[in-house]
């Protein structure tokens, strides 16, 4: 790996370069969130394409690396979804979505959202399912669909069958 003294940036590039450090302190960023974040703050294309290829061979910059931490961060609460969607909103490459996304199967652990269900909906049993009114029903699928998990009405059938 080459030293930052062994490559000779413009006085500009340097600028930008600690502005990205700064910036990946705090948290990971996608090569397009800091590519926006350089442009609004006035750096020309030329420049920030300097720093960023140089941010990706040191390893600091990594878009797969990111999406893997966020699919690691999210999996346990969140379904595939919102999960597709929260990488998108990062501005992570569609491709490497679908390859991070490819061997994860997005089912959920029922155990952990009955638990979460029953704190939440205050539900002592699920042995029967008539014995939840409709509307907490409606209510449970609707949390389920904003938890970015497919086929709700599915999932909560699964949750009474287990």
């Amino acid at each position: 790996m080459q030293t930052m003294s062994a490559v000779q940036l413009n006085p500009e590039e340097k600028q930008l370069y600690a502005y990205c450090l700064g910036l990946l302190k705090a948290r990971d960023y996608s090569e397009n969130e800091l590519k926006i974040k350089a442009k609004t703050k006035g750096y020309s294309n030329s420049t920030i394409s300097v720093v960023l290829n140089w941010l990706k061979q040191q390893n600091l910059v990594s878009d797969r690396r990111l999406a893997e931490n966020l699919l690691e961060y999210y999996k346990s609460n969140k379904g595939l979804v919102w999960l597709q969607q929260k990488m998108r909103q990062r501005q992570i490459p569609t491709e490497i979505i679908e390859q991070v996304l490819q061997n994860y199967s997005g089912q959920p652990d029922i155990s952990n959202l009955k638990q979460l269900l029953a704190k939440k909906y205050q539900i002592s049993s699920w042995q029967n399912s008539n014995q939840i009114d409709p509307k907490t029903k409606r209510k449970i699928v609707n949390f389920l669909s904003n938890r970015g998990y497919p086929n709700p009405y599915n999932l909560l059938q699964q949750i009474f069958d287990n």
